[in-house]
């Protein structure tokens, strides 16, 4: 009984420990690009800035409250998570497509860097259900975090490839690395390898939590791996693909005319969005025997889920 009450009580203390190094971390985050942007501010408005030295103060400000932007977003996704109140908005979503657009957006931090971004992407991999603002931001958030943490003339590879019935992302770096002690707590709220306000890397840890939460709500996992201490780390992600339903379908199918019973009513509308063009006309009818509103010649179209 002693040493089970022993046990709890350190355990709120490693707890309360943890919050307090949170919470002074944030005020350290907050303030540094607030200290920025009060600086340049004050040196704008003496007037004395050339439009070069101008420029540079513009862009440094602009940087400043996107890195405040980001800090404040996290903060506020992490609050949704733990009260229960975030909400995905699902549909069927290509992931090719969102990873492409958090490579782009990385890219000029690993140009900057002189780190090689490679990717290897099975397009036809398939489809998933996936709130296609979230997948991006899951993207971005291990592209980002891949980037930090290499070094200058590093690499970081993304790979996309089917996995039987599943969809598996690979994001894998050259970088710092995970050691075996921290591995097991890397998605934990409140935690980092190096947790004190003089590390060299800027941000509140809370990126990998944010990560785990959005992909187990999307029915997937994602692991880390790592072989240690500046041996670069590799996270995986798997998610469900929807049985049928690929990039190649919807390309083969433009132009078409399709006809869909009314039992396919969610399928339908779920995706529509996919299938609309143009020149395509989506029609649902009560049956298939009722006739729809215009002579039409539909091609067929199975939705298997």
């Amino acid at each position: 009984m002693v040493t089970e009450f022993e046990s709890l009580y350190r355990r709120a203390e490693e707890a309360s420990r943890l919050k307090d190094e949170f919470l002074t971390m944030v005020s350290h985050e907050l303030r540094a690009p607030l200290n920025s942007i009060q600086g340049w501010t004050s040196l704008l408005r003496t007037g004395q800035l050339d439009p070069i030295e101008a420029a540079r103060a513009l862009e440094t400000i602009e940087k400043a409250a996107h890195a405040q932007s980001r800090i404040i977003n996290d903060l506020l996704d992490v609050s949704r998570i733990i009260t229960g109140k975030f909400m995905l908005n699902l549909h069927p979503v290509m992931p090719a497509q969102a990873l492409e657009a958090a490579l782009e957006a990385v890219r000029p931090a690993t140009d900057s860097k002189g780190i090689s971004l490679v990717a290897d992407l099975e397009r036809e991999a398939g489809m998933i259900y996936a709130d296609a603002d979230r997948l991006q931001q899951i993207f971005w958030n291990l592209l980002a975090n891949a980037v930090k943490f290499t070094p200058r003339g590093g690499y970081v590879k993304v790979e996309l490839k089917r996995r039987g019935s599943q969809l598996e992302i690979r994001v894998g770096d050259s970088g710092q690395g995970i050691t075996a002690e921290f591995l097991p707590f890397v998605f934990d709220r409140f935690r980092q390898q190096d947790g004190s306000i003089t590390r060299p890397y800027s941000g509140l840890g809370l990126g990998l939590a944010i990560v785990r939460h959005f992909v187990e709500m999307h029915g997937g996992t994602v692991r880390a791996e790592s072989e240690g201490d500046s041996k670069g780390a590799t996270f995986v992600l798997t998610f469900p693909l929807i049985e049928g339903l690929t990039e190649g379908l919807i390309e083969a199918v433009a132009g078409e005319n399709m006809l869909t019973p009314t039992e396919e009513y969610t399928a339908v509308y779920e995706a529509k969005d996919l299938l609309q063009r143009p020149s395509r006309r989506l029609q649902q009818v009560v049956n298939l025997a009722t006739q729809p509103q215009e002579e039409v010649t539909p091609e067929p179209l199975a939705i298997n889920r």
